[in-house]
């Protein structure tokens, strides 16, 4: 009974309306054809504007479950419905977790059950789930939700996929993917010692520049996947807005290279670009306190985040030659 009721309930709202997400027990579901999505340009509509626009019919129906803009000027709503027959609970993740504001609603009916308000504009214990990804809690027990999301990444490129899935399976594959970082971590710290134990004995200096990258990627990726603001500065979310994912990006370039010269004993003497090996270098330094300054001074905003990317994409480039050139 309960299943054919779940199939007359589907068929239902196919044909009168948004399409509903079945969440069946013990399976993570990914959303897909079945959220709505809508740009407020205006940065200014609220939550009771947009379930008017919604009623409306003003939303288009996103394909598949994840959103990209490659330019974001506007703050993106998303709407989708919800149903389970059993009692249970999900998680909904959104999978970016870079993102500057995540509103989350869930309502039945005309009432608003649970609201978040959270970003890395907030402190990290403003997230509903501690994760390094934005998770939201959803209980379901018969009746259909309608979850509202805001999603803000202001003047950046904004790549963002949602799904569903059983809380019970969420945290077993969470506590998977937190042990393998721990390996990771430990393996890096054992790397780590090793050559800080080779360098004590032969003061040798390409230990010191391997470590620094060693220490310098780490951070790159802690910055990337959320984790640093988890772990090491989850009290200071104004650090998210200083690029510290590209900003670390930059001086492992001058890392790299520093070990590249080492490694190969490359010298002003034995090397003809070894005068363009150091402008390169300082030219690198110049541009990060630059682009330290335009921060402070918030200059720029709606193109900052792409000159940093077109900063990054041309040291990158300029490095391949270098290093072929230097052999």
């Amino acid at each position: 009974m309960r299943k054919l009721a779940n199939i007359l309930l589907l068929l239902t709202n196919t044909i009168f309306a948004q399409n509903i997400i079945p969440i069946e027990s013990k399976k993570g579901i990914q959303i897909s054809e079945n959220i709505e999505v809508f740009d407020d340009s205006t940065f200014e509509l609220k939550l009771a504007n947009i379930i008017n626009i919604q009623k409306q019919n003003l939303f288009k129906t996103l394909k598949g479950n994840r959103f990209k803009k490659s330019n974001s000027m506007a703050n993106h709503w998303f709407h989708f419905i919800v149903y389970s027959g059993a009692t249970t609970e999900v998680y909904l993740e959104l999978d970016n977790p870079r993102l500057n504001k995540v509103d989350f609603y869930e309502i039945l009916g005309d009432s608003i059950l649970n609201q978040i308000h959270t970003g890395d504009v907030k402190i990290f214990n403003s997230r509903g789930i501690a994760n390094n990804k934005w998770v939201f809690p959803i209980k379901l027990n018969g009746q259909k939700k309608d979850i509202y999301l805001r999603v803000n990444k202001e003047y950046e490129a904004l790549d963002v996929g949602f799904s569903l899935t059983e809380s019970q399976i969420f945290n077993e594959i969470t506590a998977k993917k937190y042990m393998f970082w721990g390996v990771l971590l430990g393996l890096t710290l054992v790397v780590l010692l090793i050559n800080a134990f080779i360098w004590f004995a032969t003061k040798d200096s390409i230990y010191i520049w391997f470590m620094l990258i060693i220490l310098t990627n780490a951070f790159h990726i802690t910055a990337g996947s959320g984790l640093g603001f988890q772990y090491i500065w989850p009290n200071i979310p104004a650090f998210n807005f200083w690029y510290p994912q590209t900003f670390s990006t930059w001086i492992l370039i001058i890392f790299q290279v520093g070990f590249m010269q080492k490694f190969i004993g490359q010298t002003a003497k034995n090397s003809k670009i070894y005068p363009w090996v150091k402008v390169f270098v300082y030219v690198i330094l110049a541009i990060f306190l630059l682009s330290i300054l335009l921060l402070n001074f918030n200059a720029f905003p709606k193109i900052f985040f792409r000159y940093m990317l077109f900063i990054s994409l041309v040291f990158n480039i300029l490095l391949i030659p270098i290093a072929l050139f230097s052999i």
